[in-house]
């Protein structure tokens, strides 16, 4: 018969048959347990879909089970859970996709291969900033079904390195931050029994002190600014990203960097615009005491901030915002707080937040 909408979408994508689930029992409160078995599992096992749970024990459990085991018989990695497992598993299948390909060493200057399998998230975090962002919200329920549809949705992963060696730290998704913001993550690990209270209870104690720290911020900026568009899960602007060949292009062409150390660009140039003479471009500088600095690669929504942290952010855009807060007094680090939380806090340049 001529096929229905419905038949027709489930013709289009691929079914999942196979499933390998991470549920992390710590996340947000301890709640991943009880969710995966009073609505996951039943759900997967209603639509004929062969799942292996595997319940995590230690940090970095799932990285390593994605790194040694064999994953042909899996047509999805899944998790429940927050943010960091997620991480996880975005580093287990990255190298892994590596290790497959026979790549030895892990330099700057090399080209990344993305995953050759898809990664499903059902949120069960405490912040759930990653799913907010793709999603629109932290809905269990949209997660799943979003899963059992084979919707998918690509995202921007930012590699880390050394400045001085060029030697790989880690992969990241979301916001990598100095300052106030990477602060309360690193001191709210020793407070996980307490939930999505530990950043409340962290955020004010850091408040409180809010060193300053003397950095020295390198980039080159793109131009022209990013338009104030949303992104979503049919984003045009992310359907066409750029090559990540782009900031290696940028590295060679521009040479030694700001004190005589070879920087990797923060910001990368659309193909489109990229100049045949590396001279074009400068780098740009700023060295003073900073409260806080971050970049993010995506909107970074979550309860407290609706619109994001940066609310126009994209998520596949080949793209990252860099955003500073200067180190002056409580009061003004507090008005910029308020300011994620109440309304859009688009910061258009690297310039300091005044």
């Amino acid at each position: 018969h001529r096929p229905c909408p419905v038949c027709f979408h489930f013709c289009h994508f691929r079914r999942l048959k196979s499933l390998l689930l991470f549920i992390n029992p710590t996340s947000g409160g301890g709640g991943s347990d009880a969710l995966a078995k009073s609505l996951v599992l039943p759900w997967l096992t209603a639509c004929g879909i062969r799942v292996v749970t595997i319940r995590t024990e230690r940090r970095y459990h799932a990285r390593d089970f994605l790194l040694r085991e064999c994953l042909a018989k899996f047509d999805c990695v899944a998790c429940v859970g927050g943010d960091g497992i997620l991480l996880e598993l975005v580093h287990g299948l990255l190298l892994r996709r590596r290790l497959d390909l026979g790549i030895d060493g892990h330099s700057k200057l090399d080209a990344e291969h993305p995953a050759d399998m898809p990664i499903g998230v059902i949120p069960s975090g405490s912040t759930d900033a990653i799913v907010h962002s793709v999603n629109n919200n932290t809905d269990a329920t949209t997660a799943l079904v979003h899963i059992l549809l084979g919707n998918r949705v690509a995202m921007d992963v930012t590699s880390v390195y050394d400045l001085h060696t060029g030697e790989f730290i880690a992969y990241n998704l979301g916001l990598l931050s100095y300052g106030y913001f990477g602060d309360i993550c690193k001191g709210s690990e020793s407070m996980r029994w307490l939930g999505p209270m530990r950043y409340d209870l962290m955020g004010a104690l850091t408040l409180m002190r809010l060193p300053r720290h003397l950095l020295e911020v390198t980039l080159i900026e793109t131009e022209p600014v990013r338009q104030p568009l949303t992104c979503h899960r049919r984003c045009q602007l992310c359907a066409n990203p750029p090559s990540a060949d782009i900031a290696r292009q940028a590295v060679r062409d521009l040479g030694p960097a700001v004190s005589g150390h070879q920087v990797d660009p923060i910001r990368r140039q659309p193909v489109a615009s990229l100049p045949s003479n590396g001279n074009a471009y400068a780098w740009r500088q700023s060295r003073r005491r900073y409260a806080s600095v971050s970049s993010f690669t995506m909107p970074c929504r979550s309860a407290k901030s609706p619109h994001g942290a940066v609310p126009f952010a994209h998520l596949a855009d080949g793209l990252t915002d860099l955003v500073t807060v200067p180190g002056r007094d409580r009061l003004h680090f507090l008005h910029y707080l308020t300011r994620l939380t109440c309304r859009p806090a688009w910061m258009p340049k690297l310039i300091d937040e005044q």
